[in-house]
């Protein structure tokens, strides 16, 4: 084995020693807003819906975001020790950016495609109520496109959940194959 190792794999080593990625930071905040979309989708004026729209966008979002960042500790694990450079900077990207980091960067799932396809809806939906509400015929056309939004806000947030349990058992199986424990001790006795 080789002694050589550096903070590169310190981090891989230290990611597949701990269970981080089955703990959520934001479960008590992403099941708050969720229902509160939920609760705003029945019986609400249209402004509310507006925001219930947006509440969701930031939502699938944040699912997106962690998805990408569980597919890139599993990615780096997976080929290591060969080593790759993926950084994905968040700051100042827009919704369409954060899918296309998706769509490149997670991890392969048989529903991807679906998902893919409910992210384009949900996000040509949004830009035509906040970017082209006056271009929309009637508000019967606006009521339909949040019914049609909400339903499939339900689906993908359960085919998202589906996603990031699938490369979290990826990470388990890949931590049940290697003895990562070993590798972090061999570099923790070089000290």
């Amino acid at each position: 084995m080789n002694n050589y190792f550096d903070e590169y794999d310190r981090k891989i080593f230290e990611s597949m020693k701990n269970k981080d990625w089955w703990i959520d930071k934001f479960k008590a905040r992403k099941i708050e807003l969720i229902r509160s979309c939920r609760r705003i989708n029945s019986n609400s004026s249209i402004s509310r819906k507006i925001g219930g729209l947006l509440l969701w966008q930031q939502v699938i979002e944040q699912f997106l975001k962690e998805i990408n960042q569980i597919s890139l500790t599993y990615v780096k694990a997976e080929i290591w020790p060969t080593k790759i450079d993926f950084k994905i900077d968040y700051d100042r990207k827009i919704f369409g950016q954060v899918i296309e980091i998706y769509k490149n960067y997670s991890v392969d799932y048989e529903d991807r495609p679906k998902i893919l396809g409910h992210l384009k809806t949900i996000n040509d939906n949004r830009r035509t109520i906040t970017h082209k509400m006056f271009e929309v015929e009637n508000l019967e056309d606006l009521e339909d496109i949040f019914e049609s939004s909400y339903n499939i806000h339900e689906e993908l947030l359960q085919l998202l959940l589906d996603h990031y349990i699938l490369v979290g058992n990826n990470l388990e199986d890949l931590k049940s194959r290697v003895d990562w424990e070993d590798f972090l001790a061999e570099l923790n006795n070089k000290k």
